[in-house]
C-alpha cells in the first residue's frame, strides 16, 4: 500500500501560500489557491481543530486513486514546521465549476454525476455535500469530478466532517448519514440547477412544500418530490433526475 507523501515547506512558502488566499474560493473549513503551482491547487484549512481528521481521507483517497476514478488527485499534504496544514492537488486549468456559464447544456452532467455518486456508493463513501460548486467539468473533454473530497464519508471508520445543514436532522447517533442523504442533495442540485441557479437550496424546499409545478419534470416525479418534502430524518426516495422530461 503506497503511502501519502508529505512536504515540509520553508516559511516563505508557508508566507507564500497565505498571502495567495482567494476570497472567491473560500469557505467556512478551508481556502483554495488555483494553479499554486503549475498543475496544482492547493487547499489550505483555516479551522485547525478539523485538521487531524483530514490525514486518514486524504491517505485513503490517495491510495484508492485508481478505484475513485475522480480527476481530482491528491498529490501530497503540506506541513510547516511538522504541523500539516494543507495539501496539494492535481488541478487541470480547463476544469470549471459545474454552475459555470461557459456550461450551456448541464442536463448530461447531472446524469454524471448522479453515476459517479453511484460508483462511491460501491466504495461505501458517501459524499454528502452535493452542490454544483463542489462539481469540476473539464471543458476539453467533459470529464467531470468531484472536488472537496475530504469531507466524505468513509464507510462506518470516518464519518463526514462538516454536514451540512440541508443533512443536520439525517446524521444518525455515531454522526453517520445514509447514502440516501446523497440523492436527496442531489436531487435539490438538480432543481436548483435546472432553474439557472437563481435559487437557493432552502428556496427549492418551500417550493417543493407549495406545489410548485417544475415544468421540466415528468408527473411521475411527483411521488419523488413528496418524499423530498417528507424528508426529516431519513430519505426514503430516489435521484430526481431520472425524471427530467426528455428533449
Amino acid at each position: 500500500m503506497k503511502l501519502l507523501p508529505n512536504r515540509e515547506i520553508s516559511e516563505d512558502e508557508y508566507q507564500e501560500t497565505y498571502s495567495r488566499l482567494d476570497r472567491k474560493f473560500c469557505g467556512s473549513e478551508a481556502s483554495v489557491i488555483l494553479n499554486f503551482r503549475p498543475g496544482i491547487a492547493r487547499k489550505v484549512f483555516l479551522n485547525t481543530f478539523q485538521v487531524e481528521k483530514k490525514i486518514p481521507k486524504l491517505a485513503f483517497l490517495y491510495q484508492n486513486e485508481e478505484k475513485l476514478d475522480n480527476n481530482v488527485k491528491i498529490i501530497s499534504t503540506v506541513s510547516y514546521k511538522g504541523k500539516f496544514f494543507s495539501y496539494d492537488m492535481a488541478y487541470d486549468s480547463n476544469d470549471v465549476p459545474f454552475n459555470s456559464r461557459f456550461l450551456c447544456n448541464k442536463i448530461p452532467y447531472l446524469s454524471l454525476s448522479r453515476k459517479k455518486l453511484d460508483h462511491f456508493h460501491e466504495l461505501s463513501i458517501v459524499y454528502g455535500d452535493v452542490k454544483a460548486d463542489n462539481i469540476l467539468v473539464n471543458q476539453k473533454t467533459g470529464i467531470l469530478s468531484f472536488c472537496d473530497m475530504d469531507n466524505i464519508q468513509i464507510g462506518e471508520q470516518y464519518p463526514i466532517d462538516m454536514v451540512s445543514d440541508y443533512l443536520e436532522s439525517f446524521v444518525d447517533e455515531n454522526g453517520f448519514v445514509e447514502k440516501s442523504a446523497d440523492y436527496y442533495m442531489h436531487s435539490l442540485m438538480t432543481l436548483s440547477v435546472l432553474e439557472s441557479n437563481a435559487f437557493e437550496y432552502y428556496e427549492i424546499l418551500q417550493m417543493i412544500e407549495d406545489g410548485y409545478k417544475f415544468p421540466y419534470l415528468e408527473k411521475s416525479a411527483q411521488g419523488t418530490l413528496e418524499k423530498m418534502n417528507d424528508a426529516i430524518f431519513y430519505y426514503s426516495g430516489d435521484y430526481l433526475v431520472d425524471y427530467v422530461k426528455k428533449k
